[in-house]
């Protein structure tokens, strides 16, 4: 009985796991570009291998040799994109005063010329050290009273 059920087995083929998260991962990526912030040719080039992309995406019996192609494809597309250079506008100087105050070369009260730094960060520090502490007692003695 056992070799009759042997000899009945059939063999079957697994289909190979093919990986498609990296094209659909810089698919997303190229469906949030905007035309108009690219040059023609290059978003022309991207739109072509995105369709193509597309393609293998929507074929449930691609190999992974197709997806790996579409892949480097589109990934060359994205990376050859040009953006649109917009014209610069001539530097003219600004007419707006400066109100900003210049203490680079001005002397601290020691007579050094190091930059005057915040002497409220200890400050800030013990803020919040008691505040912690105040709420891990307030915690504790909550704990205690259940």
């Amino acid at each position: 009985k056992l070799q009759k059920a042997f000899d009945l087995l059939e063999e079957v083929t697994v289909p190979p796991v093919v990986d498609k998260t990296a094209l659909q991962a810089l698919m997303d990526k190229v469906n949030g570009l905007s035309e108009e912030n690219y040059t023609e040719e290059s978003f022309a080039n991207l739109m072509t291998a995105k369709a193509e992309a597309q393609a293998v995406l929507d074929k449930a019996d691609a190999t992974q040799e197709e997806v790996d192609n579409a892949l480097a494809k589109l990934q060359k597309a994205f990376d050859d994109l040009k953006e649109v250079s917009t014209p610069e506008k001539p530097n003219k100087p600004d007419n707006k005063p400066n109100n900003k105050p210049n203490n680079q070369n001005k002397p601290n009260n020691d007579g050094s010329k190091l930059p005057t730094t915040s002497d409220d960060v200890p400050l800030l520090l013990s803020g919040i050290v008691a505040g912690l502490s105040l709420l891990v007692g307030i915690l504790t003695k909550k704990k205690k009273d259940m």
